[in-house]
């Protein structure tokens, strides 16, 4: 894209003169503009109207992107020298509000003519190759630099300087080929830091290491054989090769945590951990007689590593096993003191004996995993119901499910499977209570449900209360609903009279008073009308 010559833009008649007199394109995707604005008259409108339309040309077939304004103009470039990388709004507007301050002052601005560079960086577009110089103007991280107060500049000041660094100083050959990013932006921000008089921490170890991530793992061929290495770094000032291996305690046959005898069960050949400790050192003493005499091996074990991540922990402290919790001691004195009871007679003592598990003979006719199958085998099926009637469900159990047949071909599938065979599901609303259907719902938790049927018939299920004739007079459907979805009702309190035997085998009658109460957090509550209350999954 170049502009042979001097195209006018401004329509005759209008107070300016606008004309464009180059336009060319970098190889990194950069759109640059040259105008030339004329104006018959210096007011601010008219200034405004011209800038406006040089703006508006450059961007038409740019719709999303960043842009950069310099004016060549004496008076406007000292009063402000770099415009920073912005969008087309925020730039119109700070230009402006710059330009208003200059034609209010005092000072005598000749504005007959200026000329502007207009560069426009339009936004990545697909999935190609990423351009790098896009790539620092682009960057949305702030920009750290390490030191005593961590001390962070703002993204805006950092990548616009960088990318004015990355143009002057870079030829339009060698944009293609630029790797700089990161890199440069750090160095920008050490060189403000620098000025402003910031005292910069330097890094203890500045040196990049060659690893499986970093370029891959070094690899030296040795008589015939490859060696790969953890990690390689040359010093180019020492002229030292520094070579980085990390041991796994398992795979090289640690000698402080692994017995010399013990076999490797994961190793192919099966050897013992003397003959792994014995092969890691051959292969280092093969390593260092390659690269001698100016090499440094540094190696470190496992066990050594995990050490130093919590160097002031207790150094016998380690990471809890869980297979520790099926074997071991378990005395622990729980009451330090108990007056027992007196013997009530010195002929005749009490002795409670429970039969060791070993000793006692299983039932023949019991089997446990037929019991175990039979209860995960229910879980199936409820959620294979589950995965049918989605958000029908009102209510389920472990092997049983209440929902709202809304005549959906869902529910017709449900029908389907309603049988009196082995397998086949039953409705007891129709076989256990002799109704038709459910009229009236309400639950306020697991185990704690009640519902009217068309029959006028009452089932409910509370749990942690006996459903005797005072508990079903007090904690009725309308109380459950008025506990449910009034925040102010309070809850109902219900007597009982309980038969408990004592430690002296003696029978008492204990009052106990229970209170009914609405307390349900797992699952988030959501109240979709006076008539409907959903429950939702945390993380829905």
């Amino acid at each position: 894209m170049e502009a042979k010559k001097d195209k006018i833009l401004s329509k005759r008649g209008d107070s300016y003169k606008l004309v464009l007199t180059k336009e060319y394109k970098h190889k990194a995707s950069i759109y640059v503009f040259n105008y030339k604005i004329s104006l018959k008259d210096e007011k601010q409108e008219t200034f405004t109207n011209a800038f406006d339309h040089m703006v508006d040309y450059s961007i038409k077939d740019y719709p999303n992107g960043r842009i950069k304004i310099v004016p060549i103009h004496e008076i406007i470039i000292t009063k402000h020298k770099s415009w920073p990388i912005r969008t087309y709004n925020t730039v119109k507007k700070l230009f402006m509000d710059q330009m208003e301050r200059l034609l209010n002052s005092a000072e005598e601005l000749n504005l007959e003519e200026v000329i502007f560079e207009v560069t426009i960086i339009p936004n990545k577009r697909g999935k190609g190759k990423a351009l790098k110089i896009l790539d620092v103007i682009n960057k949305r991280s702030i920009i750290k630099i390490k030191n005593d107060d961590t001390i962070c500049l703002s993204r805006a000041i950092v990548t616009s300087l960088a990318s004015n660094k990355l143009l002057e100083n870079f030829t339009n050959s060698q944009l293609k080929h630029i790797k700089e990013g990161r890199p440069l932006q750090k160095r920008v921000a050490e060189d403000l830091h620098e000025q402003s008089g910031v005292e910069i921490k330097k890094e203890e170890y500045n040196i990049m290491i060659q690893h499986a991530k970093r370029g891959g793992e070094k690899k030296l061929f040795i008589n015939n054989k490859c060696y790969k290495v953890d990690g390689y770094y040359y010093d180019r000032e020492n002229k030292m090769r520094n070579v980085y291996e990390f041991f796994g305690c398992y795979w090289h046959g640690c000698t402080k945590c692994y017995s010399p005898e013990e076999i490797c069960k994961k190793d192919r050949n099966k050897k013992t951990m003397k003959e792994l400790y014995d092969q890691t050192k051959e292969r280092l003493k093969t390593i260092e007689d390659y690269l001698k005499p100016n090499v440094k091996i540094h190696t470190i074990w496992e066990c050594e590593f995990d050490q130093q991540k919590y160097p002031e922990v207790d150094p016998h402290l380690k990471p809890i096993d869980k297979r520790d919790a099926f074997y071991g001691g378990r005395t622990e004195t729980i009451q330090l003191y108990n007056n027992l009871s007196d013997l009530k007679d010195e002929d005749i003592v009490l002795t409670e004996y429970k039969n060791k598990e070993e000793y006692s003979k299983p039932n023949p006719s019991v089997n446990v995993y037929i019991a175990l199958f039979t209860t995960a085998h229910a879980r199936l099926k409820l959620y294979e119901l589950l995965d049918i009637l989605q958000e029908r469900v009102l209510y389920m159990d472990t092997d049983s499910c209440i929902y709202n047949d809304d005549g959906s071909e869902a529910c017709k599938k449900i029908e389907s499977m309603m049988g009196n065979k082995l397998g086949d599901l039953t409705d007891e609303i129709v076989s256990k209570h002799n109704a038709n259907h459910i009229k009236q719902f309400i639950s306020a938790g697991p185990k704690d449900y009640s519902m009217k049927l068309d029959t006028e018939k009452l089932v409910s299920c509370c749990k942690g209360f006996r459903l005797n004739a005072e508990v079903e007079k007090k904690i009725t459907l309308d109380k459950k609903i008025k506990i449910v979805t009034d925040e102010n009702e309070k809850y109902e309190t219900v007597k009982y009279n309980n038969i408990k035997i004592g430690k002296d085998h003696q029978l008492k009658t204990v009052k106990q008073v229970k209170a009914y109460d609405y307390m349900f957090d797992k699952r988030m509550v959501y109240c979709e009308n006076e008539n409907l209350i959903r429950s939702f999954p945390y993380g829905y």
